[in-house]
């Protein structure tokens, strides 16, 4: 049997020397073919990502290099705002183990709108999706826009272009379990300037007494994710309370971030992601487990969901 083996061996050795020579010898007749090199695509964002990931993995496992990674974990986050600051459009990406996916708004290339299709259409993404189509507008996101009523009515604060279309204000009782009342809760608005702002519910019907701020589209949504620039207080490190969660940030005064996640996160771990990867001094949870998004590139296969209030993007000036 061993026998057999070697001769084996040397036979699949003499043919592979064979046909190196006829290659060769070929290969003087013709000419040369250039080597292919094939370079996989490379997300950058998705390698910084991973390098933030990394660090903070190590500040809590390794405490004898902690001032060390302090600076690496500084330095990973001027390169995430700066990388965040540049981006617009579609994208997905992966943070702790979840899949995210992203629309990047830029105010002065995009546009945003909100729509409430009830009561003849219950607002699906697919629906939006072709009320817009029929006005020859190309949506690029669609996803819902805050949480609502049983009868499909936003919760809380509603205001879109259209002037028939509004809803108070909630400033409702604390002491309710859901998470529209986990207080602070917000407002994710756009001013009569096009700027974009979220604010605290306190904070904006403070601004609206004092008439400080025009209002173009408003809804309100809770909880707040991240407020000045910190965590929610509510929200707790290490939480088993895994779901699919979408929400809203401002990024910077001309940059939106739409984020639904498509496997579960705590809240904890949504609001870091706002916090650090997309440096928003403000964000808000908009909703949960039955969040979509819908990315015209990427995403293009999901037009489903019942909701009250939707947001979509698209571009500007363009059909």
């Amino acid at each position: 049997m061993r026998k057999q083996k070697v001769i084996g061996f040397i036979l699949l050795l003499f043919s592979a020397v064979l046909i190196s020579f006829v290659v060769v010898k070929n290969s003087k007749n013709s000419a040369p073919t250039p080597e292919v090199i094939i370079i996989p695509k490379v997300d950058s964002f998705q390698i910084l990502i991973n390098e933030y990931c990394q660090i903070v993995k190590l500040n809590k496992t390794n405490s004898v290099e902690k001032s060390e990674n302090e600076m690496a974990l500084k330095s990973i986050l001027a390169k995430l705002k700066s990388y965040s600051d540049i981006i617009t459009g579609s994208k997905t990406i992966v943070f702790n183990g979840v899949k995210y996916n992203l629309f990047l708004a830029n105010m002065d290339s995009d546009q945003i709108r909100l729509h409430l299709l009830r009561p003849k259409y219950k607002s699906s993404l697919g629906n939006v999706k072709s009320h817009l189509e029929a006005q020859k507008i190309k949506p690029l996101m669609i996803t819902n826009a805050g949480m609502f009523t049983a009868t499909f009515e936003p919760e809380g604060l509603y205001m879109e272009e259209n002037p028939l279309k509004k809803y108070s204000l909630d400033v409702g009782d604390q002491k309710s379990s859901f998470n529209f009342y986990l207080y602070p809760n917000g407002v994710f608005y756009i001013d009569n300037k096009n700027m974009p702002h979220i604010d605290t519910t306190r904070e904006f019907a403070r601004l609206q007494k004092l008439k400080k701020t025009k209002v173009k589209l408003a809804t309100q949504s809770g909880p707040m994710l991240v407020i000045n620039g910190r965590i929610h207080p509510a929200f707790v490190k290490g939480s088993t309370n895994y779901k699919i969660r979408s929400g809203v940030g401002i990024v910077n005064s001309k940059k939106v971030v739409f984020a639904c996640t498509l496997d579960g996160s705590n809240f904890y771990d949504f609001a870091i992601f706002m916090k650090d990867i997309f440096n928003c001094k403000n964000a808000l949870f908009l909703d949960g487990a039955i969040s979509k998004m819908y990315l015209h590139d990427i995403y293009k296969e999901e037009t489903g969901g019942q909701f009250g209030p939707v947001i979509s993007v698209s571009r500007k000036g363009r059909k």
